[in-house]
C-alpha cells in the first residue's frame, strides 16, 4: 500500500447561524453547558472520521478524560453521514464532530451556513481514501507500471489534487487551488496518523478506552 494523499482533516463543523465566529477556540469550549444536546458526532465505534477524531483528540491532543466529560453533555451519535450534515445545516445541531469534510464542503458550496475548523489544539494528517494497493496474486504488467509512474508524478498528482480538492503527499504539487484549511504548514499542530505505532500498536488500547467511554451511549 502506498499513501499519495496527505492533507489536514478538520475535526469540527459548525452551523454559523448558531455558533458565533471565535466561539470555539479550544476543544474545551465544547464542554460548555450551552451546547448540551447540540453536538452530534459520527459514530466512533466504526472505522472512519468519528473514530479518528476520538483517537486523535483523546490520545494525542486532549486526553481521554475530555471525552468522558463531553459524553455527559448529552453528545448525540449517528452513523448517517448525510443526515449529520443535513441536521447541522438546518440547525437541529450546532456542532458536529468527525464530519465528512468533502460532503460538508459540498453543502457549503450550495450555500449552507456551515464552517469547518480545528481548534487551536490541532487536527490530524491523513491519507483518507488516497491510497494505492498492489495485490500479490495479480501479475505485474507494463500498463500497471506506466500508470502508477505517471499517477505518482508531479503531473499526475497535480491533476488528482485539482479534481479531488485534496493535497498530494508530494511537496512539489501546487496548493493554490485548495481550501487553506486542509493545507499542511510547517509548525502547525497537526497530528500525523501515518505512523505504525498509532495505526497498529495503539489501536487495541484506544478501542478499549472507546468501549469504556462510549459503550453505554452506543447500546
Amino acid at each position: 500500500m502506498f499513501a499519495f494523499r496527505a492533507d489536514v482533516t478538520q475535526i469540527l463543523s459548525v452551523n454559523t447561524n448558531l455558533v458565533n465566529e471565535g466561539a470555539i477556540n479550544s476543544y474545551k469550549d465544547l464542554l460548555d453547558p450551552k451546547w448540551r444536546s447540540k453536538i452530534v458526532m459520527y459514530d466512533p465505534s466504526i472505522p472512519g472520521t468519528g473514530q479518528y477524531a476520538f483517537r486523535v483528540v483523546g490520545g494525542a491532543l486532549m486526553g481521554f478524560d475530555f471525552w468522558r466529560q463531553l459524553v455527559k453533555n448529552d453528545l448525540i451519535v449517528t452513523r448517517d453521514r448525510n443526515l449529520l450534515s443535513i441536521s447541522l445545516a438546518n440547525g437541529k445541531y450546532a456542532i458536529s464532530i468527525g464530519c465528512d469534510n468533502r460532503l460538508t464542503r459540498e453543502y457549503i458550496n450550495k450555500g449552507a451556513p456551515l464552517k469547518l475548523l480545528n481548534p487551536h489544539e490541532g487536527g490530524y494528517l491523513t491519507s483518507g481514501v488516497g491510497n494505492l494497493w498492489i495485490f500479490k496474486e495479480v501479475p505485474s504488467t507494463n500498463v500497471q507500471k506506466v500508470f502508477l509512474n505517471w499517477f505518482l508524478s508531479k503531473e499526475g498528482q497535480t491533476l488528482y489534487s485539482k479534481v479531488a480538492g485534496e493535497q498530494s503527499a508530494r511537496i512539489d504539487v501546487p496548493t493554490e487551488h485548495l481550501d487553506p484549511g486542509i493545507i499542511r504548514t510547517e509548525g502547525g499542530n497537526i497530528f500525523n496518523t501515518f505512523s505504525e505505532e498509532w495505526l497498529i500498536e495503539k489501536y487495541e488500547s484506544d478501542m478499549k478506552m472507546l468501549q469504556e467511554i462510549f459503550g453505554p451511549l452506543l447500546k
